[in-house]
């Protein structure tokens, strides 16, 4: 399965220190709330978790002039869109207005979305032509009675898109886009569970299945708290992992709840609970051996002891997870679990205060993740797994382009001091909250270090404003208060 989202920018910084032991990580910066958005008239406000194809790293954001859309980069630009709410909907009426779950693999993007007059439909961006329809409202329900009336996740393997649709009384399933035929049931609610002792399936997991190298995977319920992953592989459904399957490493429970899982080939890793109060990360497959990722009460990294676990990221061969100490991300590239990032961090000169990752987030030795800062603000990164003596000198990583300013509320004036990482041309702007330019100058080049602009704000309403300054490849936004 590939996730949701297109392009990035460059701003790399450093975690807090770690043991001089420690493999390092290179943060790119994809995108940072204040940052403009591409083809729009406004700047990024929100931002979703990212997914991660082969580093192409693709988010959900939304904009303060109205925009809403997907969009990706590679950390060499600023971030393209991939679609947004300018698009026409295909097959429908106007323009969409919003969207929901994505995948991506390679240039493929696969999403649900919305119109108005109550539209919605799953639809798939080729690079050309640049959106098909896969199903709307006016589809007729494969293997079901009528059309679909709405649609939940959605899961591409870039060739065939999986998705979880609903119709009228009660019809529910899990669906697959084929480029012929066009659409097929997986499993709805009158397909039987596998082993044929269970009975019939009464719902599915309310998030997106997961779709690689032609097989789809999909949390299914049963009666009586039955529950379990399931995979299809184009000719029968197999039971992956479920709640009849004991916990390791002693087996003495069984599994009571599987999460946050995500499929590569036909493996798939997830975060369990059991019945005796065990949580973890596993992976479980069909030829697969049934392993243990972590489980609570590990400690890595010289991290704190594991408490609990979230969002889980796997590719068949390295797998990522939330961990809860303090809120960590942790990846076993490199051979060892090690911590990523954790709360309470500095990352580009912000604190982070809060950490989230989508099931598509790993890319070639890297991970992409969503932070929030202390400050309210959020942003998109990718971390680059850099492991020790391999030319970086045993230091995380460099420093990255910082502003700061004071006073801040300021009245008229305010000095704005910036810290380039290296030399360059410096560009100076600052725009209004509606995404405006309402300055802009060019500040020529400069050596590394720091330097410092005045700005003046007097002729400008009160409200909150933001700087930003590009510079030797390096971006960064900082907002301005001015208080007449």
């Amino acid at each position: 399965m590939r996730c949701i989202l297109p392009c990035l920018i460059v701003i790399v910084s450093a975690v807090a220190p770690r043991p001089a032991s420690a493999q390092y990580y290179w943060f790119s910066e994809i995108v940072h709330t204040g940052d403009r958005v591409p083809g729009g008239a406004g700047m990024f406000i929100a931002v979703g978790p990212p997914c991660n194809s082969a580093g192409l790293v693709t988010f959900y954001g939304k904009g303060s002039a109205g925009e809403a859309g997907l969009f990706a980069g590679d950390g060499s630009s600023l971030p393209a869109v991939v679609v947004d709410n300018t698009f026409t909907i295909p097959g429908g009426q106007g323009t969409f207005t919003d969207f929901g779950s994505a995948s991506r693999n390679g240039n493929i993007v696969a999403f649900q979305a919305l119109g108005g007059g109550g539209q919605t439909g799953v639809y798939i961006h080729y690079p050309v032509p640049p959106c098909n329809l896969v199903a709307d409202t006016n589809s007729p329900i494969p293997g079901g009675q009528g059309n679909f009336t709405g649609f939940g996740g959605v899961g591409t393997d870039g060739t065939n898109v999986a998705f979880h649709g609903f119709g009228s009384a009660g019809q529910e399933g899990i669906y697959v886009h084929l480029p012929n035929p066009p659409c097929n049931l997986v499993a709805d609610r009158s397909t039987l569970i596998p082993g044929g002792q269970l009975g019939q399936f009464t719902g599915f997991y309310p998030v997106p299945p997961c779709n690689d190298q032609g097989n789809v995977a999909f949390g299914g319920t049963g009666s009586q708290g039955y529950a379990g992953y399931f995979l299809y592989d184009g000719n029968q459904i197999t039971t992956l992992i479920d709640t009849f399957h004991p916990v390791p490493p002693f087996y003495q429970s069984t599994f009571s709840q599987i999460a946050d899982a995500v499929l590569s080939g036909n493996a798939l890793a997830f975060h369990g609970y059991g019945t005796g109060g065990e949580e973890g990360v596993y992976v479980a497959g069909i030829v697969t051996p049934f392993a243990i990722v972590a489980q609570k009460g590990d400690q890595f990294d010289g991290g704190p002891v594991l408490t609990g676990f979230g969002a889980v990221a796997y590719d068949g061969t390295h797998v990522a997870f939330i961990g809860y100490g303090s809120k960590e991300i942790y990846a076993d590239f490199g051979g060892t679990m090690r911590r990523v990032i954790s709360v309470g961090d500095a990352l580009v000169g912000r604190t982070v205060a809060d950490l989230d990752m989508a099931p598509d987030a790993l890319g070639i030795d890297q991970v992409a993740f969503r932070a929030t800062f202390t400050d309210g603000s959020e942003g998109i990164y990718n971390g680059t797994f850099v492991p020790t003596g391999s030319g970086v000198g045993g230091t995380p990583a460099v420093s990255a382009l910082t502003l700061d300013n004071h006073p801040n509320p300021f009245e008229r004036t305010t000095e704005i001091e910036v810290s380039l990482p290296a030399a360059g041309s410096v560009h100076f702007e600052v725009y209004d909250v509606a995404g405006r330019r309402v300055h802009a100058r060019d500040l020529g080049y400069r050596t590394a270090g720091r330097v410092v602009v005045s700005f003046d704000g007097g002729t400008l309403a009160s409200g909150v404003y933001f700087c930003r300054v590009d510079a030797a490849g390096y971006h960064a936004t900082h907002k301005l208060l001015i208080q007449h």
